[in-house]
């Protein structure tokens, strides 16, 4: 497809989509959820702001449409992750930590992965870990560097997409299958107190101190989630696999970074207690959708989208 040929971008859609769930949501949990006038402020100013560059941008040229939505959703994401934590605190009291530790021992012929994996733990593994899975946080900034920078408008609105539509995804998968992690569920209990129940689920004898600054890291990413049932599925392991994949699409020689950093994230994800291995396989899987299936699903929408309008007769 030509590029002048891009009108309508098919991601405009997912925000929408998510900000109107999220408007439905916290209008109907007034008076509980906290700051829920201000959500829905949010949620309505969000809205208009997506048909705005819908509509401002429509003839634009295509590079400066494509930089919108790019900015758009740097600037939207995290604060409807916040929000997320706020709506599924009040709404989703349940905890599914339990059944995903039995299907951990399943997959592993009744064993505890992540106790076998304590045997290996050294502080300087632990702070290489830590470190790595901080890291997480610049790949998704890098990735939008890269498309922003190498990548076509068509292939900015797929990689937005796929992008995009994994991290929504990961949020209706916390809504439906709400779960703390192991490193709550276990005889040393959170870093913090939470409000929600601690179940035994692990006999560590390991607490995984670093040789620098792993703990403050570690204390600091505790306290700074809006919620704790954020494990089902590991949003960081799908965005970590769907950032390699899109960054590789622009170019290949950003595979020598991306997929190494994809790999040390998911790996620090179990050694530190982050996430249960379930969370894992669920988080590569979603990944798998968000740039197979959901990306030819773009294109389709694009295709039927920005196709020339009928002449009537």
């Amino acid at each position: 497809m030509p590029e002048t040929a891009v009108r309508k971008w098919p991601v405009d859609l997912l925000h929408i989509l998510m900000l109107g769930a999220l408007l439905c949501v916290t209008l109907f949990g007034v008076g509980r959820i906290p700051g829920a006038i201000a959500w829905v402020a949010f949620d309505v100013f969000g809205i208009c702001v997506v048909l705005g560059v819908s509509r401002w941008f429509r003839t634009a040229a295509p590079r400066r449409a494509a930089l919108a939505r790019l900015l758009l959703g740097c600037g939207i994401v995290p604060v409807i992750f916040t929000q997320v934590g706020f709506v599924l605190a009040e709404f989703r009291d349940v905890e599914n930590a339990g059944l995903l530790f039995q299907l951990d021992k399943s997959l592993f012929w009744g064993g505890n992965p992540l106790e076998w994996i304590e045997r290996i733990s050294s502080p300087w593994l632990t702070e290489v870990m830590q470190w790595g899975y901080t890291a997480y946080l610049l790949l998704p900034v890098a990735t939008v560097w890269v498309i922003a920078t190498g990548a076509s408008p068509k292939e900015v609105s797929r990689s937005m997409w796929c992008l995009l539509g994994g991290i929504y995804l990961s949020y209706v998968g916390y809504a439906l299958v709400p779960t703390s992690g192991p490193n709550i569920h276990s005889n040393l209990g959170p870093l913090a107190p939470v409000s929600i129940p601690v179940l035994p689920l692990y006999q560590f004898s390991d607490p995984l101190p670093g040789v620098w600054i792993a703990q403050e890291l570690r204390e600091w990413m505790f306290h700074a989630e809006p919620t704790k049932r954020d494990c089902f599925p590991s949003g960081h392991v799908a965005v970590a696999f769907i950032c390699a994949v899109l960054t590789t699409r622009v170019g290949r020689q950003h595979a020598c970074w991306a997929w190494p950093l994809a790999v040390i994230v998911t790996v620090s994800t179990v050694y530190l207690r982050y996430h249960f291995v379930v969370d894992v396989v669920a988080g590569i899987i979603l990944a798998y959708v968000a740039t197979g299936p959901f990306a030819v699903f773009h294109d389709r929408l694009v295709i039927r989208a920005n196709q020339p309008s009928r002449v009537r007769s």
